[in-house]
């Protein structure tokens, strides 16, 4: 067996996968670095929020990457090589698999190839968020899907028929987006300003994008205009109003995938259905509305949110031997099907 590394590098977590050993290793998608700088990571992962713990005045906590890995190509390849050396110290001849997302052009592919090698693996292969997170929830891409893999930042959509990549697209508009637009409700509504956290805590206790009957609320803490502390109450008919420009947008980046099924294979779609993974597909009433709209069943899998990770453990042992042209269209057909 080839000693290779699943690398599902998300906006707020990473997830590291081996063969047979499926996930090993996980850490928040953060870095430390100098609180005057701001640029050269010192320490990633669970170490470098302990290390701003214990240095609040010298460093800062950051998000790895707001979006593509290509926004900070020398940023990028430090953390592959940590992830390299995390889980093989000191070997060679290490391949990597590493999830991207739906919108990458093939020159933009090539060159997060370039990065994963130049950080150390012997060989590197891609494949696209859906696409993996189809195999980690038990799915086969001889049947048809429409994949929606919901990440912090970004949605990523595939549909898959016959072993085939029919269509992918990327959509702006994820979990971050949801809590943004929390926030902006309470300020317009409430009057009151709110901190990310809290939006967070609201939008998974009382978040809602399909009314079921039952009221839910949740009590919330925030600064008024005068900079006072200010304290009120939101109801899951509010979070339903709140959250309903960025469920617009996705839904129709789904609707719009799904039209795209080839004649032929709408019955097997109506089986296959809709598949939602990440943190994002646990939104109550999602899958509920995705199915009240697009009249396909919407399903999540078990572990949803670790979807990607599990499908790159699975498909570790199937990597090619050897691909001369990186792209991950290719990759997916070759090993998945």
């Amino acid at each position: 067996m080839h000693k290779a590394i699943g690398i599902d590098l998300g906006t707020t977590e990473l997830r590291l996968s081996v063969p047979a050993n499926g996930i090993v290793r996980r850490m928040p998608s953060v870095i430390a670095v100098n609180q005057k700088t701001k640029k050269r990571m010192l320490k990633f992962g669970s170490f470098a929020q302990k290390a701003v713990a214990e240095h609040p005045s010298l460093l800062k906590l950051m998000r790895s990457f707001e979006g593509s890995v290509l926004e900070d190509p020398e940023l990028a390849k430090r953390i592959f090589a940590w992830c390299l050396h995390e889980i093989y110290p000191d070997e060679t001849g290490v391949r990597a698999l590493y999830s991207v997302p739906c919108s990458l052009s093939d020159a933009e592919e090539c060159a997060i190839v370039e990065m994963l090698l130049d950080s150390g693996f012997k060989e590197a292969f891609l494949v696209y968020s859906p696409v993996a997170a189809l195999i980690g929830g038990g799915y086969s891409l001889r049947n048809t899907y429409v994949s929606v893999n919901i990440g912090a930042r970004t949605t990523d959509i595939a549909v898959v028929s016959d072993g085939k990549i029919i269509d992918r697209a990327s959509v702006l508009v994820g979990g971050d987006a949801f809590c943004n637009a929390v926030s902006g409700y309470v300020e317009k509504k409430h009057h009151m300003r709110i901190t990310f956290p809290v939006a967070e805590r609201v939008k998974r206790t009382v978040g809602t994008v399909w009314l079921d009957g039952e009221t839910r609320v949740a009590d919330l803490v925030g600064i008024d205009g005068k900079n006072a502390c200010k304290q009120t109450t939101i109801s899951s008919e509010e979070m339903f109003t709140a959250l309903e420009e960025p469920c617009a947008l996705l839904l129709d980046a789904i609707c719009s995938a799904a039209a795209k099924i080839p004649l032929e294979r709408v019955s097997d779609a109506m089986e296959g259905g809709i598949v939602l993974s990440g943190g994002g597909a646990f939104l109550r009433g999602l899958s509920n509305m995705i199915e009240g709209i697009t009249g396909f069943p919407c399903r999540i899998p078990e572990a949803a949110a670790d979807a990607v990770a599990r499908g790159l453990a699975a498909s570790l042992d199937r990597l090619p031997q050897a691909m001369m042209l990186h792209n991950a269209s290719l990759v997916a057909v070759k090993c998945f099907y």
